[in-house]
């Protein structure tokens, strides 16, 4: 893939924004991403720098999807690491097809609707109920209840 003015005019962008811990921000081109028989993957990447819009800020990153990458805009330049929580690493993440959204959890498995839409209610407040503090009595908590408590403790509210 080679970036150049017919191809970057007549294409459909579809960006999305990735920052680094230091403020940098990178777009990636939903659109452009080709993937490769071989396990790689490509896509233009546009590095945000200032308020303008800088032609030479438009990049052609490959990645080969086992946490490498290199820019080849103009030609073939070194394969460098794409740490895990790194601005490269989400890159490559989005670009390979392995950003997930983490499942949602049922919590109403083998609940009634009516007790279901309580515990919905308590988990999507985030809010921890006084039953679920330590010195409560455990022995007399419900399976909703107890539910509850198990949720609380596992997302750390």
């Amino acid at each position: 893939m080679t970036v150049t003015t017919a191809s970057a005019l007549d294409h459909q962008w579809n960006w999305r924004s990735v920052e680094a811990d230091n403020g940098a921000v990178y777009k990636i081109d939903l659109n452009s991403i080709n993937h490769y028989s071989n396990g790689t993957a490509d896509a233009f990447v546009y590095f945000v720098e200032g308020a303008g819009y800088n032609p030479e800020n438009l990049r052609v990153l490959w990645f080969d999807c086992r946490g490498h990458y290199r820019d080849q805009t103009g030609g073939l330049g070194p394969v460098l690491y794409a740490p895990p929580r790194s601005a490269a690493g989400a890159l490559a993440d989005i670009a390979c097809g392995t950003q997930r959204t983490p499942p949602t959890p049922d919590y109403c498995k083998g609940f009634s609707e009516t007790d279901c839409a309580r515990i919905r209610e308590l988990v999507k407040a985030r809010v921890s109920p006084v039953f679920c503090a330590s010195d409560y009595p455990h022995n007399r908590l419900s399976a909703e209840q107890e539910l509850i408590c198990v949720v609380r403790m596992v997302e750390g509210k």
